[in-house]
């Protein structure tokens, strides 16, 4: 890893270290066993927080601020071939609110996330496709 790295998590598998570096420039991957490099995101104009794999490594849920050329929210973004595909290709999945927080369920095909809404807390779920990820209902 070059410079200074944040590192956020281990993919399911525990093959690889997800991270990020520069200030949170570029978003990561190493694997522990080849010390490959893999970049899946780069953070110019998307304000991405929260990244988090899913648990068969192919998916990078996401979390993008204000200002975020994604608009912000809770996203999908797709990893093709080991590299995150273009934010044209992301699928929105939470809406903009403040504080939110988003993870995967285990499976895979649910999008839990926290948030404040009307002075409550709540813990919401985004039921997703299997298969495209795209939300269902």
């Amino acid at each position: 890893m070059d410079g200074v790295a944040t590192i956020v998590s281990w993919s399911a598998d525990s093959t690889r270290i997800l991270y990020a570096t520069k200030g949170l420039a570029t978003w990561n991957t190493i694997n522990v066993s080849t010390g490959e490099i893999t970049r899946l995101l780069d953070n110019s104009g998307n304000h991405i927080h929260s990244p988090e794999l899913s648990s068969d490594g192919n998916w990078l849920l996401v979390k993008t601020l204000e200002g975020a050329e994604t608009g912000a929210g809770g996203f999908i973004a797709p990893i093709r071939n080991g590299e995150g595909a273009p934010t044209s290709d992301w699928i929105k999945v939470v809406e903009s609110r403040s504080g939110n927080e988003s993870w995967w369920s285990p499976d895979g095909n649910l999008v839990y996330f926290h948030v404040s809404h009307e002075g409550s807390q709540c813990l919401w779920a985004r039921r997703l496709n299997p298969i495209t990820k795209q939300p269902v209902g």
